[in-house]
């Protein structure tokens, strides 16, 4: 299983190498950027290919944080929204902690898209829209590094 894997991220790394390391980070950028993949899918993708983690954590969050700004400002535009569980997550956690909590279940700019539709304070939803994405990329581009080390 390990030697599919090896050779997987070996072909992944050899097709990325060639690559200018800005254009590497722009690939992780842009796939941060996906809403359900996020930060957290393109930080392990980063970090699987090759690309240094401190680049590939910023870039994979900035892509999240983006899309949660769009988010949140096309949320804002409603005038109207229902009842649903990312609101009441919110009400009972606080929105802080319900984007944390959230942000590994639901895609960081849904959670945001909801909760200023839904007229929460858009400053706490983008902040902790950014918390999260930062933290989500951090903790995957931190598991897939010690993943890599391990299965080498």
């Amino acid at each position: 299983m390990f030697d599919e894997l090896n050779q997987f991220i070996a072909s992944l790394q050899g097709a990325v190498d060639p690559l200018p390391l800005p254009l590497q980070i722009i690939a992780v950028f842009a796939i941060g950027m996906i809403p359900f993949l996020e930060g957290d899918v393109s930080a392990g993708i980063g970090v699987a290919a090759g690309i240094p983690l401190v680049p590939v954590i910023i870039a994979a969050a900035a892509g999240t944080i983006l899309v949660t700004i769009g988010a949140v400002a096309l949320g804002s535009r409603r005038t109207r929204t229902r009842e649903d569980k990312i609101v009441s997550r919110a009400q009972r956690f606080g929105i802080p902690l319900a984007m944390l909590i959230g942000g590994f279940l639901v895609s960081v700019p849904l959670n945001a898209l909801v909760m200023s539709a839904a007229r929460l304070d858009r400053t706490t939803i983008l902040i902790s829209g950014a918390v999260t994405a930062v933290i989500n990329a951090t903790f995957v581009g931190l598991v897939a590094a010690g993943v890599l080390v391990f299965i080498s």
